[in-house]
């Protein structure tokens, strides 16, 4: 009986599962020689791909607003006042300038979560080389509403909220601190740097430790 009781309980965590790739940014600074910036460079969008479970919610989704480049070389969001759903994208492309920060608000939307009660967890993959050591020339933070889980090898963070609405909910979570990343002074764009950031969201019954279901439901997704 007992084991029939675990075998039960394992196969509604692994279903109560909701898995997105999205926002993803590509950051780009190979030959540029100034503000006046040459050649565009496409970026490479991320497939959008849902698996969802009425268990937990309608859909689950990681957005931000659609970043457009200025003359001046800086970059501002393209958000319509009096629709924030409006210009959304799951891709966006920078160049960067020295000592000129980028606007960057992903978010996690979900539609219609249920009462039953879930972790909401993001991985931050930023393949971009530029935050890393002791003088990092590119930094951001995620907002304090996040706790990183310390796996090893991975950046995971999870909401510090579990989410049980009473009834179906719609939620709008933000990911990045002050929605912007910092550039330093020290971006040196003959160095060619490029990569990607990438966030990616993940969903799952709280019937454990956060830490622990991330390891067991979710580290092979």
């Amino acid at each position: 009986m007992e084991q029939n009781r675990k075998n039960i309980r394992m196969a509604l965590i692994a279903l109560a599962v909701l898995i997105i790739v999205a926002g993803a940014v590509t950051i780009a600074s190979s030959g540029l020689a100034s503000a006046k910036y040459k050649k565009e460079q496409v970026a490479t969008a991320v497939p959008v791909t849902v698996n969802v479970s009425a268990d937990l919610a309608q859909t689950l989704e990681v957005k931000e607003h659609l970043a457009v480049r200025q003359t001046s070389g800086k970059y501002e969001l393209n958000i319509d006042q009096n629709d924030a759903t409006k210009n959304l994208t799951t891709t966006n492309t920078y160049f960067l300038m020295p000592g000129v920060d980028i606007p960057k608000d992903p978010k996690v939307y979900i539609t219609q979560k249920t009462s039953v009660p879930a972790f909401l967890y993001v991985e931050v993959i930023d393949t971009t080389g530029l935050s890393g050591g002791e003088n990092p020339v590119f930094s951001y933070s995620l907002t304090n509403e996040w706790t990183n889980l310390n796996i090893s090898g991975r950046n995971v963070y999870v909401y510090n909220t579990t989410l049980q609405p009473a009834a179906e909910t719609d939620y709008v979570i933000p990911i990045l601190e002050g929605d912007s990343i910092t550039v330093t002074s020290a971006l040196n764009l003959n160095d060619g740097y490029s990569g990607t950031l990438q966030f990616k969201a993940y969903m799952a019954q709280a019937a454990d430790t956060a830490a622990e279901i991330f390891r067991t439901q979710l580290a092979n997704d």
